[in-house]
């Protein structure tokens, strides 16, 4: 059940395309999540 939660996670995440507060709440893991929303900021800073 952890890794599905995770995985709805992830797919909130990215379909997304941006880190919302909604998306938190999903994560289960939050050391994880910390780690994907970083990486996905720099993105966001690298692509504008």
């Amino acid at each position: 059940m952890k890794s599905s939660k995770k995985a709805e996670c992830y797919a909130d995440i990215f379909a997304k395309k941006e880190v919302r507060y909604t998306s938190f709440f999903y994560c289960s893991n939050i050391e994880i999540f910390t780690k994907k929303v970083l990486s996905l900021r720099l993105k966001s800073t690298i692509l504008t």
